[in-house]
């Protein structure tokens, strides 16, 4: 566990020296999740059957999102000015958010890239910013692109899966189908998101293009999956520990107000209960996002340390160390 100890702490000394990267570890949220590659692959298996999922079926081929694109379409071409300028507002934001998303990612990338390369350790919001604006363009396209083979990875195993499940009488085929996607399938997409991982560091900090990153991002893969599969599991570990700490610091925080309210008015007023609840649901809120910001930062400081570490030294999974431990252990 040495190597993630030290790829961690060392990531949690840059993260906490820079909080002026926090804000990037906000957008970075939208790429892995908080918790890392293994938060994807659970989600993704949520996804195999949630109908109201983007990834399902089912959600594209309800009447209702249609039926507002064509309303849309009809007030737009009539000239309202409202739903045009409701409609700008909205695609500019979330052109704005999609691209500070890979400006975050290259920013984050390039201050961990800089650790053991100069003197001064101390890395600007500035600098790390145009750093991301200069590989936007390709991290777009990277991550883009991997949005669409995930995407129809997905979708026609949810197709076939709502298919038998509205036949009625296929429910262990729909089993079987779910656990062939959790197993099989949905693996394969968490392969994608480390190989794209890694290659995204082999756009910013090698300035490599984007066929050349993906290339040397499956092959860093290949050579060090099991150490890839150890970190992401050590980081998904530490963010549910937080998860449920933050959850426990909640329940302490609101625990004597609604105590003493209970004694105070043994009846307890609705109107207490709700601003005690209220009280409660803004710090876990605020926790939560604060928490978001800080972990996504550290773990996407850290995983660039560890590509660092694993291009210039061999390293060997913890697993396999525990298994030959054993094995001598036994002779």
């Amino acid at each position: 566990m040495k190597l993630y100890k030290d790829v961690l702490s060392q990531g949690w000394i840059l993260t906490s020296r820079h909080p002026q990267l926090w804000v990037f570890g906000l957008f970075v949220v939208f790429i892995t999740g908080t918790a890392g590659e293994i938060d994807r692959y659970l989600r993704y298996v949520n996804n195999l059957l949630n109908i109201d999922s983007v990834f399902s079926i089912q959600f594209w081929q309800q009447q209702s999102w249609i039926q507002l694109l064509n309303n849309a379409i009809n007030l737009i071409s009539a000239g309202n000015v409202s739903v045009i300028i409701f409609c700008g507002l909205l695609l500019g934001s979330l052109l704005i958010v999609a691209y500070m998303i890979v400006v975050a990612e290259g920013g984050l990338i390039y201050a961990a890239g800089l650790q053991g390369k100069r003197r001064t350790k101390t890395v600007t919001f500035i600098e790390a910013f145009q750093a991301g604006v200069k590989h936007a363009f390709s991290l777009f396209v990277l991550n883009f692109v991997s949005l669409l083979v995930i995407t129809s990875l997905i979708l026609p195993m949810n197709g076939l899966i709502v298919q038998l499940g509205d036949a009625g009488s296929l429910y262990d085929a729909q089993i079987s189908l779910v656990l062939i996607g959790s197993v099989l399938l949905v693996p394969l997409i968490l392969v994608i998101s480390f190989v794209v991982r890694y290659a995204a560091n082999f756009i910013v900090l090698e300035d490599k293009d984007l066929g050349s990153a993906l290339v040397q991002g499956l092959q860093l893969f290949l050579n060090n999956w099991l150490v890839t599969v150890e970190m992401a599991a050590v980081v998904f570990v530490l963010a549910t520990v937080m998860g449920i700490f933050i959850i426990l610091t909640t329940f302490v925080v609101i625990a004597p107000y609604l105590g003493l309210m209970l004694i105070v008015s043994p009846e307890g007023e609705v109107a207490n209960v709700l601003n005690v609840l209220f009280v409660g649901g803004t710090f876990y809120v605020v926790a939560t996002l604060i928490f978001a910001m800080i972990f996504s930062t550290w773990q996407w400081v850290s995983w660039t340390l560890l590509f660092k570490r694993i291009q210039k030294e061999k390293h060997t999974g913890k697993t396999i160390r525990l298994v030959g431990a054993g094995k001598i252990a036994k002779k």
